[in-house]
């Protein structure tokens, strides 16, 4: 669920679960690029302030549940 979020965002690299290599190679590849992992890093600060975070992904569901309230 986590690799959705970081994909749309642009906030970072997805890599396999368990996949030491990969995982490596994602870091040296942002070690070499100190700029792109500064604008990922402030991606993600924006999305979790603005999106991804309780305050605003718990709308929806306390929405759904007074729907479902008030359908009973």
């Amino acid at each position: 669920p986590l690799k959705r979020i970081v994909e749309a965002e642009q906030c970072g690299r997805v890599v396999p679960d368990g996949d030491a290599e990969a995982m490596a190679g994602a870091l040296l590849a942002l070690a070499g690029a100190p700029g792109e992992a500064e604008q990922m890093g402030a991606r993600g600060q924006a999305a979790v302030r603005d999106r991804w975070n309780w305050g605003a992904t718990s709308r929806g569901l306390v929405e759904m549940y007074r729907g479902l309230a008030a359908g009973s």
